[in-house]
């Protein structure tokens, strides 16, 4: 299935930041289209960055505001690039640009967080969508008129979506076998890749996997904690989407995993924001809201307890080793 009717001279990539994007997703995706202009030996691809929010416009000078293109912009591809959180709204000078797109026909493309905005705007029902695997259950809950697998990618109807992380590699290089598939075999020479995946390939549950034979109860809830880093939930919350009294799900941790729900969740939102601090260039503070910390303060203090080091300190001692 043709994803554009037309394909034009000039393919138009406009790549619509949100606040935690992925960088590993937005590098990997960068890179194959400019080999792939290396190869057609012109910019082919056209190649535009995008942010409504201006803490993402501070990160990357690159990156330009929404106010800056409205109206003017006519992309064949706009990907919606999210990152390891569910984004379930945007503003209404993003959806209207979004809507605007689509009815000018371009390709929508949706990475991880990115597919719960599409959601939000009702442009997925009837679709068949990919997630990410640790966001399919709290997306199901939001939108039960989607179609949601967890495959690595999905095309339906002219709307990409993937999960994610090295995923995007596997939906670029299908993308780009349908725009101009001249270019293919040498882009796979040229960055080593083997056979690039099909979207079918189904994702890899590491929680499903990790936690396997210690009760599916603490498995959903485990699931619903990953999905949901920046807004966090209530363990009340979470036991009742996972269908079990609180108390339940506190027995079921204690026994498992020698902690209670609360603690299990707060070492989870601190491993991932260590993660977004020694390998992002966000400001801690954006970091810490992020991961749901509302007091930075607060978010230091419990960085260093668990830590053994401030998060300053942390980002500064891998910069001295490099």
């Amino acid at each position: 299935m043709a994803v554009l009717r037309r394909v034009p001279e000039k393919i138009e990539f406009c790549f619509l930041l949100t606040e935690g994007y992925s960088q590993m997703s937005l590098t990997l995706m960068l890179e194959i289209l400019r080999e792939a202009n290396r190869i057609l030996g012109d910019e082919r691809y056209m190649i535009t960055l995008v942010a409504d929010d201006p803490r993402v416009r501070a990160v990357n000078p690159e990156v330009r505001s929404l106010a800056e293109i409205d109206g003017r912009a006519e992309s064949a591809v706009l990907a919606l690039v999210g990152g390891s959180s569910v984004i379930t709204g945007c503003s209404e000078r993003v959806a209207a640009f979004i809507r605007q797109q689509q009815r000018r026909g371009a390709c929508l493309m949706a990475i991880e967080g990115g597919v719960g905005v599409l959601g939000a705007l009702g442009m997925l029902r009837g679709r068949s969508v990919s997630c990410h695997v640790g966001h399919q259950r709290y997306l199901a809950d939001l939108y039960p008129e989607v179609s949601l697998n967890t495959n690595l990618f999905s095309v339906s109807d002219g709307v990409y979506s993937c999960a994610g992380g090295v995923a995007t590699v596997d939906m670029l290089f299908d993308l780009v076998e349908r725009f101009t598939p001249s270019v293919y075999e040498e882009l796979c020479v040229r960055l080593a890749v083997d056979q690039p995946r099909s979207g079918t390939v189904a994702q890899r549950n590491v929680v499903q996997r990790r936690y396997s034979g210690l009760g599916q109860g603490l498995v959903d809830a485990i699931e619903l904690m990953e999905a949901n880093i920046d807004e966090v939930l209530s363990i009340t919350e979470i036991a009742d989407h996972c269908s079990i009294s609180k108390r339940q799900l506190e027995r079921l941790f204690k026994k498992h995993l020698a902690q209670s729900p609360s603690q299990f969740y707060l070492q989870l939102r601190l491993k991932r924001a260590r993660n977004r601090i020694l390998n992002s260039t966000s400001p801690v503070l954006d970091v810490a809201y992020s991961c749901g910390f509302a007091a930075p303060t607060h978010f230091s203090r419990c960085y260093k307890a668990f830590f053994g080091i401030s998060p300053k300190k942390d980002r500064q001692s891998l910069l001295a080793a490099c």
